[in-house]
């Protein structure tokens, strides 16, 4: 019988945030970032660039440790519910808040 448990081995945390949840925090904070998001509710991606400026820009939305708490929440969860058992999970620190995390 085949099992449906997966791993995760190397999962950007930003990268792996929802179009969804990117779009509430964004509202929350009053930051428009409607150039990112397509008419599907996904984000507008016609290649790397574009991947690259959409990724930079949902970035900008987590600047706070409680954004990155939510996010990793948020993240864990929908790969539990995928049937996911272990995750290697990375974190940008480029983009997290601008500054050190130390």
């Amino acid at each position: 019988m085949a099992s449906d448990k997966k791993i995760e081995l190397h999962l950007h945390l930003e990268g792996a945030a929802t179009p969804d949840f990117i779009r509430q925090i964004a509202f929350e904070k009053k930051i428009d970032l409607s150039k990112i998001f397509a008419g599907d509710g996904g984000y507008a991606i016609r290649d790397f660039a574009d991947f690259l400026r959409a990724y930079e820009a949902a970035s900008t939305v987590l600047s706070r440790p409680e954004d990155y708490a939510r996010l990793t929440r948020s993240v864990l969860q929908a790969a539990s519910e995928h049937g996911v058992i272990y995750c290697e999970t990375f974190l940008s620190p480029d983009f997290c808040g601008g500054g050190d995390l130390a």
